[in-house]
Order: structure tokens, then sequence, then C-alpha cells
């Protein structure tokens, strides 16, 4: 797991 996927993982999560 990168910071990147990281980053992208919590977008998602929190973008809702």
């Amino acid at each position: 797991v990168s910071q990147a996927d990281i980053r992208i993982f919590f977008e998602l999560y929190c973008g809702k």
C-alpha cells in the first residue's frame, strides 16, 4: 500500500 493508495481510499471513503 503506497501513500497514493491511502489518499485514494481516504478520498473515496470520506467523499461520500
